[in-house]
């Protein structure tokens, strides 16, 4: 048989078959596992597939060797197998005399006759025959390969943006578990800034540290996912594809034991390809109330961090989202995925963290695993932009947003509505309308809109506008028909009127039903959703 291919040998062969193999092989591919058991002629044949072992460590998996103990005990029992050796003589569990029947329920124990089988069931092996809970297994959790590449993105606006350039710096290079690789992505509002920004980074190459450091300056101020795109494009071509990248805002800092807490997690979420990111909130910052984080400057050092946690001025929070891009460790080819698929405009936009916290959460059969760091573990200090963008949670915070000229022209229309309905509801005995005053300021109380003033309006226009683009960028490059286009517009301006209290109001409906077309059409082009006609 030695010149036979070894699905001609499979074929030929009438033994017990027993074919092992392990669903995440990255040498062997499984499904020749799975040809070679249905190429086999023989009818005493199995197929065992092991989730999450691989080439070299299907050894370390109990189902493995469950398989081999089960083939050993059918080749034992089988009388039609080619005897090795002299005949095996079974004796009788209770007189040791010659046996001729054996338990038919776990068929491992011996017995001359029915008498002494019964004796021993009643005595003993009631306890012990197969079908009694077995006795509990440690779990062996699978592990994979993971390193972390470190990214740092910077806009160096000023002195003080540079200092803390240069902090964050410091604490990736402290590391106890040494970074993979570090990527940085800096802008520069002036010569003197970039200099200061160029000699950090050559004094950092010069330190006594294993990173490598890939490098490349921004020509404008740009945001966090422009910088990413930055990065991905000089990552070195040695980084493997099982590095998950952790992206830092300068004017953080780093926990030293930060990579070393995080690598462990990263190890044990490798072999199961459904996690996209390792999410982790914990992070340092000034204690609430204390007045320290308006007046007193950011930490110079990790082990200034430690002395602040020790004396109280600074506590571990988990405030925050998972998603947040601080948060994560993200799977290199994840990463890559979401900004080769987000158009240009859209990384640029301020709302691309909230299509990626979408894209994160909403892919099928993905997910995010969250990770708890251990007890008094501080992770890293949270910088400013990091808090506040935490405070506003994944849809962000329509305050920074500037009201465009189209936003105060329509604001102008929903504040004369709003003062129609307050005419219409005064009281004809001379009562003061401050009923709608009223509406109005309980809505504010609540965290609503209010149309009280042209400039609240003017606001709440702006809300509206910032709810339909948040819809729309999670389908940029995408294709949407007319119909869902405009089913989304009106079903967001209905809840804005019946928020602000104007659903009712005669004479809007044309007017909201057109605005809400304009403005999902508008945010539709700048995020390059494909519009097509509706398919009858």
């Amino acid at each position: 048989l030695w010149c036979l291919s070894a699905l001609d040998k499979v074929r030929s062969f009438e033994g017990r078959l027993l074919v092992v193999h392990g669903l995440a092989d990255e040498l062997v591919p499984y499904e020749g596992s799975e040809s070679l058991h249905t190429a086999a002629g023989t009818p005493k044949k199995e197929l065992l597939l092991i989730e999450g072992a691989g080439h070299n460590n299907i050894g370390r998996f109990d189902e493995y060797w469950s398989a081999q103990r089960r083939l050993a005990l059918k080749l034992q029992l089988d009388d039609a197998a080619p005897a090795v050796g002299e005949a095996v003589e079974h004796l009788c569990a209770v007189c040791a005399e010659k046996a001729v029947s054996k338990c038919g329920r776990c068929k491992r124990v011996w017995y001359c006759g029915r008498s002494h089988q019964a004796e021993h069931w009643t005595k003993t092996h009631k306890q012990t025959c197969a079908g009694s809970p077995p006795e509990p297994k440690e779990k062996v959790i699978p592990e994979g390969e993971a390193c972390i590449v470190g990214f740092l993105a910077a806009n160096v606006e000023n002195e003080s943006a540079a200092a803390a350039f240069s902090r964050s710096l410091s604490s990736l290079g402290a590391q106890e578990e040494p970074l993979h690789t570090l990527c940085v992505s800096w802008y520069a509002a002036s010569p003197d800034l970039s200099t200061r920004v160029r000699s950090a980074l050559r004094d950092f190459e010069a330190s006594p540290n294993p990173l490598k450091v890939a490098c490349r300056e921004a020509d404008h101020w740009a945001r966090p996912f422009e910088h990413v795109q930055a990065m991905l494009s000089v990552l070195p071509s040695d980084v493997p594809a099982t590095a998950w990248v952790k992206v830092l805002d300068a004017g953080e800092l780093w926990s030293p034991r930060h990579a070393a807490v995080l690598l462990p997690a990263l190890r044990r979420a490798a072999p199961d390809l459904r996690v996209v990111a390792v999410g982790c909130v914990a992070h340092a910052a000034w204690t609430q109330g204390s007045g320290d984080e308006e007046a007193a400057a950011a930490p110079q050092s990790a082990e200034e961090v430690g002395s602040l946690l020790a004396s109280g001025k600074a506590e571990v929070s988990h405030d925050g989202w998972e998603t947040q891009l601080p948060n994560m460790a993200v799977r290199l080819k994840t990463l890559k995925g979401f900004v080769e698929g987000t158009p240009a405009p859209v990384l640029d936009h301020a709302l691309c963290a909230y299509r990626f916290h979408c894209k994160m959460l909403s892919s099928y059969g993905k997910k995010v695993q969250t990770f708890a760091a251990p007890e008094g573990q501080w992770m890293r200090w949270a910088s400013p932009s990091s808090l506040a963008a935490a405070r506003a949670g994944p849809e962000g915070s329509d305050a920074q947003e500037q009201a465009r000229e189209v936003d105060r022209e329509r604001a102008a229309v929903i504040y004369d509505g709003y003062q129609k309905m307050l005419r219409q509801e005064q009281q004809p005995e001379g009562a003061s309308p401050q009923g709608g005053d009223v509406a109005a300021d309980a809505n504010r109380a609540a965290g609503g809109l209010s149309l009280r003033t042209l400039e609240e309006s003017t606001r709440a226009m702006v809300a509206f506008r910032r709810r339909l683009e948040r819809r729309l960028i999670v389908r940029a490059a995408e294709e949407m028909s007319t119909k869902e286009l405009r089913a989304a517009a009106i079903e967001h301006m209905h809840a804005f009127l019946e928020e602000v209290g104007l659903d009712k109001v005669i004479g809007l409906e044309r007017w909201a039903r057109e605005t809400a077309d304009d403005i999902a059409r508008t945010a539709a082009d700048e995020f390059m959703v494909e519009v097509v006609a509706d398919r009858r």
